[in-house]
Protein backbone atom coordinates (compact mmCIF):
# COMPACT_ATOMS: atom_id res chain seq x y z
CA UNK A 1 0.00 0.00 0.00
CA UNK A 2 1.55 3.69 -0.36
CA UNK A 3 1.82 6.05 1.56
CA UNK A 4 -0.79 9.18 0.83
CA UNK A 5 0.75 12.44 1.16
CA UNK A 6 -0.59 15.05 3.48
CA UNK A 7 -0.81 18.58 2.75
CA UNK A 8 0.62 20.41 5.92
CA UNK A 9 -1.46 21.89 8.06
CA UNK A 10 -1.82 25.97 8.09
CA UNK A 11 0.13 25.74 11.48
CA UNK A 12 2.48 23.73 10.27
CA UNK A 13 3.40 26.33 7.23
CA UNK A 14 2.91 28.86 8.71
CA UNK A 15 5.49 27.13 11.60
CA UNK A 16 7.93 26.19 8.62
CA UNK A 17 7.70 29.78 7.23
CA UNK A 18 8.54 31.70 10.38
CA UNK A 19 11.67 29.21 11.40
CA UNK A 20 12.95 29.50 7.91
CA UNK A 21 12.61 33.83 8.09
CA UNK A 22 14.27 33.95 11.11
CA UNK A 23 17.30 31.43 9.84
CA UNK A 24 17.42 33.51 6.86
CA UNK A 25 17.82 36.93 8.70
CA UNK A 26 19.65 35.50 11.53
CA UNK A 27 17.68 35.95 14.22
CA UNK A 28 16.74 33.15 17.04
CA UNK A 29 13.90 32.51 19.35
CA UNK A 30 15.47 34.78 22.41
CA UNK A 31 16.15 37.75 20.30
CA UNK A 32 12.70 37.70 18.67
CA UNK A 33 11.40 37.53 22.42
CA UNK A 34 13.22 40.47 22.91
CA UNK A 35 12.72 42.76 20.21
CA UNK A 36 8.58 41.70 19.86
CA UNK A 37 7.89 41.49 23.50
CA UNK A 38 6.15 38.13 23.14
CA UNK A 39 7.20 35.02 25.59
CA UNK A 40 9.83 32.71 24.28
CA UNK A 41 7.54 30.21 25.32
CA UNK A 42 4.86 31.75 23.62
CA UNK A 43 7.04 31.82 20.23
CA UNK A 44 8.71 28.18 20.96
CA UNK A 45 4.89 27.06 20.65
CA UNK A 46 4.36 28.92 17.27
CA UNK A 47 7.61 27.72 15.73
CA UNK A 48 6.41 23.89 16.62
CA UNK A 49 2.74 24.45 15.93
CA UNK A 50 1.34 24.26 19.40
CA UNK A 51 -1.38 27.41 18.54
CA UNK A 52 -4.93 27.22 17.85
CA UNK A 53 -4.83 31.20 17.25
CA UNK A 54 -2.22 33.99 16.75
CA UNK A 55 -3.47 37.06 18.65
CA UNK A 56 -3.61 40.10 15.68
CA UNK A 57 -0.52 42.14 17.45
CA UNK A 58 1.62 38.88 18.40
CA UNK A 59 1.24 38.39 14.23
CA UNK A 60 2.05 41.75 13.44
CA UNK A 61 5.23 41.59 15.95
CA UNK A 62 6.32 38.46 14.39
CA UNK A 63 6.03 39.94 10.91
CA UNK A 64 7.69 43.13 11.30
CA UNK A 65 10.68 41.36 13.68
CA UNK A 66 11.06 38.11 11.17
CA UNK A 67 10.48 39.44 8.37
CA UNK A 68 12.95 42.33 6.96
CA UNK A 69 11.30 43.64 3.98
CA UNK A 70 7.81 43.77 3.26
CA UNK A 71 7.28 40.77 0.83
CA UNK A 72 8.74 38.44 3.89
CA UNK A 73 6.03 40.10 6.04
CA UNK A 74 3.77 39.35 4.06
CA UNK A 75 4.39 35.98 3.38
CA UNK A 76 4.04 35.12 6.92
CA UNK A 77 0.91 36.83 7.45
CA UNK A 78 -0.71 35.37 4.13
CA UNK A 79 0.84 31.64 5.71
CA UNK A 80 -1.24 31.84 8.77
CA UNK A 81 -4.54 33.95 7.01
CA UNK A 82 -4.43 30.98 4.28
Amino acid sequence: MAKQRTKPSRTQFFASLLATLMERNGINQVQLAAVTGIAVSRINNYLHGKYRTIRPDHLALLAKAAGHNATERGELVCAYVK
